[in-house]
């Protein structure tokens, strides 16, 4: 499931074709789904000299699915994806 959602991650380190970013990720904790505490992970910026965010530079936000970093974020686009995140974790968890 954490692959499979769009997330976000601060790029803390640049490793060629791949950045290390710090993420939240998906966790479930007894019988809800949950943001656990950040972590580092390994996604792909590029893959034969293509990517999307060829910019991205340590210290920026990035948007990631599948391992794969897609975009480059402002602040306000990052509150926003963690706020409507959490808002269909709390929908999910209702049913859970």
């Amino acid at each position: 499931m954490d692959n499979c959602r769009i997330s976000w991650g601060k790029v803390v380190e640049l490793d060629g074709s791949s950045l290390i970013v710090e993420v939240m990720p998906l966790l479930i904790v007894g019988h809800s789904l949950v943001l656990g505490s950040p972590e580092r992970r390994t996604v792909m910026r590029e893959f034969d000299r293509s990517g999307f965010v060829s910019t991205a530079q340590v210290g920026d936000w990035v948007s990631i699915h599948w391992n794969w970093a897609c975009q480059v974020l402002s602040p306000r686009q990052v509150a926003n994806l963690e706020r409507w995140t959490r808002y269909h974790l709390d929908i999910v968890n209702e049913t859970l």
